[in-house]
């Protein structure tokens, strides 16, 4: 079967898709639309929350299309996509890199601006500095605990006693 890009045409009968200069991020928007629809409802037939992540288009449309235009529960790889979401007008927006003490004040801002910040660990250190960096107008971290599901790059073993006390240290904290 040929791609619906492939048969697109302009009006002036040219492939203006053979046009475009490499690389080329070109999207088949109801395709996406139809993909990201079935992914929410397959989320939703199994009881939990879709939380898109947005590292690989960058766009705010695509985001859009993700989450069916509600603009929350959104995944990202750096703080300059959360910023740029946000300034987006997105919101819950999950850091999904482990968090390290460089980056602590950015997120703070990006807490206070937003109804809902989460940052994510996999290491005591990381809570150790979270818990040592306060974020403004008592409001407290999200944290999210990293678990590394075979592929050994981040993330805490899930069968390692002390990944249970890295929980209950951030439970403590509370």
């Amino acid at each position: 079967m040929e791609s619906p890009l492939k048969r697109s045409r302009g009006t002036d009968g040219a492939d203006h898709l053979a046009q475009l200069r490499t690389p080329c991020y070109v999207v088949d928007a109801a395709v996406a639309r139809a993909n990201a629809a079935r992914m929410r409802k397959r989320a939703e037939a199994m009881g939990v929350a879709l939380r898109p992540h947005v590292k690989t288009h960058k766009t705010l449309e695509g985001g859009e299309i993700q989450t069916a235009g509600t603009k929350r529960r959104i995944v990202v790889s750096t703080l300059a996509e959360a910023r740029f979401f946000a300034e987006g007008g997105f919101d819950d927006i999950l850091y999904a890199v482990p968090i390290t003490a460089d980056k602590l004040a950015e997120a703070a801002e990006l807490l206070a601006r937003l109804t809902a910040f989460h940052v994510m660990v996999d290491h005591p250190a990381q809570v150790e500095a979270l818990l040592g960096h306060p974020p403004p107008d008592g409001r407290r971290w999200s944290i999210v605990i990293a678990v590394d599901c075979g592929y050994h790059r981040d993330g805490v073993d899930p069968d390692d006693v002390d990944s249970v006390q890295l929980a209950w240290s951030i439970a403590d904290s509370s």
